[in-house]
């Protein structure tokens, strides 16, 4: 039987979504290495990127002066733009909700932050939800039909991506919530969505450490601890789309109680919040009389608190700090032995100051006391242990992977937010056809 062929339409739909997604991992680019790339005639790159262009989604942004040419002008280079077309972003963590507009290049353009609460019900999450943004479309003198070209969330808990459906999260009334299918009925707009750490390891994959890379572990440590594998430049969802749940890995079976019903989880050992708690157990059962000499109640100890005690010689309080290196070292090490990245990355997540702007331009916000960035980043101590414990249990000994750490602020999980939607608009399968007015897709 004859293949039926691609109508003229839907392959040029196809080539204009190649050329777009190889623009936006390879930019800044020429026509003529968009050409190589894509596997077209430059006549062909030249008709669909003058088509990007015209709507909007592509610039060109200067001559390529670092290759020298024997004859005629360089080549004109070219990036995705930076508005006023862009995505929404929507971050529903467990404790707040966030909203923001992000262009297509990442760039934050602006965002709002609230309490997130757990007495709400679906509706009083969506209705907050699109008041918010619809605040910050008119904030930014955008028009939201013409503008916005998709909505990217994420979400702390599991998620299937394909569905947009929540399947667990910490919030009761979040849990089996199919949130694409509510959102897009809100905003008729394309809505994707994903969990918080793959849409952490996507940005790092298109936008930053990862670029370099299409093989690589993503492991973040926040208030939760999980990981995000990305293979040939694709996450790895897993049969029930809760792939890298290594927070609940059990390292300490006679270990506190997890919030999965587990007691000693890597995440109750690992996270800010766990390291604080067993040090303030020690300062009530008088256990540290370092942590007595330092503050005057348990509510005033900070991870400062606890490295200052530690080097003053506080063996129990060295000991909270290495014993959290010692676990994340080690866990490093066995998904090293398990899968064989080309590289690891380690998130640390500083939380901001939560804000409600006016505008970001003018700073006019309500603001709490300041993080300090130093209370969630590894100390030496932690460090120390944890690259010896990755060390010693890596089985490759000779060219180990080295760690690559990440700080990351309460911004990033919008951008991640967006950069799911970003990732999916530009995709080879989307419908690019739908970015462009008739008289370009209909011939």
């Amino acid at each position: 039987m004859k293949k039926p062929s691609l109508k003229h339409h839907d392959l040029k739909n196809t080539n204009r979504s190649v050329v777009l997604n190889l623009i936006l991992k390879n930019q800044p680019i020429s026509r003529i290495h968009l050409s190589s790339l894509a596997g077209l005639t430059h006549g062909t790159v030249g008709k669909l990127v003058n088509e990007l262009i015209n709507c909007g989604l592509v610039a060109e942004i200067g001559s390529d002066t670092t290759t020298k040419r024997l004859g005629g002008p360089n080549p004109i280079l070219l990036n995705i733009t930076n508005g006023p077309l862009c995505v929404a972003a929507i971050h529903i963590g467990v404790t707040f909700l966030s909203v923001g507009l992000v262009s297509l290049n990442a760039k934050m353009l602006d965002y709002e932050t609230c309490d997130l609460d757990r007495k709400w019900d679906v509706e009083t999450l969506l209705a907050k939800t699109i008041d918010t943004l619809q605040r910050i479309v008119l904030r930014q003198n955008l028009n939201f039909p013409a503008d916005i070209l998709g909505i990217g969330v994420c979400v702390g808990g599991i998620v299937d991506s394909e569905t947009g459906t929540v399947c667990w999260h910490d919030i009761p009334f979040m849990r089996n919530m199919p949130l694409r299918k509510l959102l897009e009925e809100k905003t008729n707009k394309p809505i994707f969505v994903d969990n918080v750490i793959n849409a952490q390891a996507l940005t790092e994959s298109i936008f930053g450490c990862g670029q370099s890379s299409d093989s690589f572990v993503f492991i973040l440590i926040a208030g939760i601890v999980g990981c995000a594998t990305i293979i040939n430049g694709q996450i790895i969802q897993g049969h029930r789309h809760s792939a890298g749940q290594i927070g609940h890995i059990v390292v300490d079976p006679n270990g506190l109680l997890c919030s999965c019903g587990q007691h000693g989880c890597l995440q109750t050992v690992t996270t800010h919040r766990s390291v604080l708690s067993r040090a303030r157990e020690l300062f009530e059962t008088n256990t540290s009389p370092y942590l007595k000499k330092l503050v005057s109640s348990s509510a005033e100890i900070t991870k400062q608190t606890i490295i200052t005690a530690a080097k003053m010689g506080d063996a129990e309080c060295t000991k909270i700090l290495e014993l959290r290196g010692q676990y994340i070292g080690q866990s490093i090490a066995q998904i090293v032995n398990l899968i064989d990245p080309a590289a690891i990355f380690l998130g640390i997540y500083v939380p901001n100051p939560k804000y409600f702007p006016s505008s970001p331009s003018n700073k006019n916000y309500i603001e709490e006391p300041s993080v300090n960035e130093a209370d969630y980043i590894l100390s030496d101590i932690e460090m120390n242990s944890l690259m010896i414990n990755y060390t010693n249990s890596a089985y490759f000994k000779a060219n180990l992977i080295q760690p690559e750490f990440i700080v990351l602020g309460h911004e990033s999980t919008i951008i991640a937010s967006a950069t799911i939607a970003i990732n999916k608009i530009f995709s080879d399968d989307f419908n690019s056809a739908s970015l462009f007015s008739s008289d370009i897709t209909n011939e």
